[in-house]
């Protein structure tokens, strides 16, 4: 008997079940407006069309949890508006202080573009510069290159005219040697 008992609740709470999730089955729910609070039950194969930019789907114990917070938030009023009103003051304060930072970053930003064009400057000028000195190096290296083969050059010629010079020497020693005989001979021939 109380198998039977049990088979027919059992069979009662399943047929409930089916006639509920049946009813609500396929039901066709749209979402045009997400600026106000709205609540309504989807079930289980509804399908919903959201036309705005945010929903929020909570199940049923979240839903109390924020439902319960909405009414203490109600009761507790002008605590809140207080604690919204500090808060927008320091939303203020903020907003003041981050503009006061943008026209400081502004002049700094000024500046150092001013200071970045001024360096360019400066290194182009510095590049040419230094593209003028490197040609004159290179001119300069070269005419010492010329220079040092000039004077290896003039080290030789200086060293056979040494070795011709010598040999003038002897020639106009020899020369002169040989000439003041002559004439000695001469002489004494001429005086015999």
């Amino acid at each position: 008997m109380r198998n039977i008992i049990k088979t027919y609740l059992l069979f009662a709470l399943f047929s409930a079940g089916l006639i509920q999730n049946a009813s609500a089955q396929n039901k066709l729910k749209k979402v045009n407006d997400g600026n106000s609070l709205m609540v309504d039950r989807v079930f289980f194969a509804d399908t919903l069309l959201i036309f705005c930019d945010t929903i929020y789907v909570l199940n049923k114990p979240t839903f109390k949890i924020y439902e319960a917070a909405y009414k203490m938030s109600n009761s507790k009023r002008e605590d809140i508006k207080e604690l919204v009103a500090n808060y927008d003051n320091l939303i203020q304060k903020q907003e003041e202080i981050i503009n006061t930072k943008e026209a400081y970053y502004q002049q700094l930003k000024s500046k150092f573009d001013s200071l970045a064009s001024t360096a360019t400057v400066f290194v182009d000028k510095s590049s040419a510069n230094i593209s003028q000195i490197s040609s004159s190096l290179g001119r300069a290296s070269d005419n010492l290159v010329e220079t040092q083969k000039l004077l290896i050059d003039s080290q030789k010629l200086l060293e056979e005219e040494r070795k011709n010079n010598w040999k003038r020497t002897l020639k106009v020693g020899v020369g002169g040697f040989t000439i003041g005989i002559t004439v000695g001979l001469v002489l004494f021939l001429v005086a015999k």
